[in-house]
């Protein structure tokens, strides 16, 4: 099977810091003007030809990118809630922006893993592969042949190997139920 992977654009957080949404919250922020120029650009990307169906992370900046997509290639969105980025606090409590940073750059510091005999609030790079593989191995298995997979760095990463991907970047791949994913990169 083939996956296009586009990410999602370029997010606008003003709105919820303003509002000072914590957690989950903080993922409805909506794209900035950019943002939405980059989901426009990456709707015609020629590997967006010939796919089945539109997968989407919830988050309001994937959703955002792929009812843009869907509007510009007609195909229908399906929610994969799995897909959704890696979780900075597993306890849903992140305050803003600042938290979410030294969240980040201590997943960064440990490579996604957590040292040994250590945990962290954080989401494993481990946990990432063990809760979206299942969602393409679904996608695998229904008989799909090429699906548009609208997602985050966080995940992407774990498919293709590549270590920065562009807002709006679009990426394909092959994927059948063998496929190992790659940690960190």
């Amino acid at each position: 099977m083939k996956i296009i992977f586009v990410r999602h654009g370029e997010p606008d957080k003003t709105y919820v810091d303003e509002k000072g949404f914590i957690g989950l919250g903080r993922d409805m922020a909506p794209l900035t003007d950019t943002g939405i120029a980059q989901a426009k650009e990456a709707s015609g990307s020629p590997l967006l030809h010939g796919g089945q169906i539109i997968i989407s992370s919830p988050y309001t900046r994937a959703l955002y990118t792929a009812a843009i997509i869907s509007k510009n290639i007609g195909l229908d969105i399906l929610v994969e809630v799995d897909l959704h980025e890696f979780f900075p606090d597993k306890t849903f409590m992140v305050k803003g922006e600042e938290e979410n940073s030294l969240l980040h750059q201590d997943f960064i510091k440990c490579m996604g893993e957590y040292p040994k005999g250590e945990t962290r609030k954080w989401e494993t790079i481990s946990e990432i592969i063990l809760r979206t593989k299942p969602v393409m191995d679904k996608y695998y298995d229904l008989g799909y042949e090429k699906i548009i997979v609208v997602a985050h760095g966080g995940v992407i990463r774990r498919y293709t190997g590549i270590g920065v991907i562009a807002y709006g970047g679009v990426l394909e791949m092959e994927y059948d139920k063998n496929f190992q994913c790659y940690g960190w990169v």
